[in-house]
């Protein structure tokens, strides 16, 4: 569906950890065509998480393993969001995970 008129955007706040972490995803790969398109694996991935968050069950299998270094450091990341969140005030308006 097209539209003559321009598409909407709004500006979110979002920690220093979360910004990284969704740059890395884009650098490593899930987004292509300049950023502007997820790729079928990870749009894949999206598709089944929307399974279990409306109550299914999914199974996510590594076929081949990535490189180790850019497993760790996105683990890192995520580990690191994880340690962050609960410290970021609900009411500041920021995204944090």
């Amino acid at each position: 569906m097209t539209s003559s008129q321009p598409i909407e955007t709004e500006t979110i706040q979002v920690t220093p950890t979360v910004k990284r972490y969704l740059d890395a995803l884009q650098e490593y790969g899930l987004l292509e065509d300049d950023g502007q398109r997820i790729n079928a694996t990870g749009e894949s991935l999206l598709r089944a998480l929307h399974h279990f968050l409306g109550g299914g069950e999914i199974s996510v299998e590594v076929v081949t393993e990535g490189s180790a270094s850019t497993v760790e450091s996105l683990h890192g990341m995520l580990d690191q969001l994880q340690r962050e969140c609960p410290e970021v005030p609900r009411t500041s308006g920021t995204v944090c995970y």
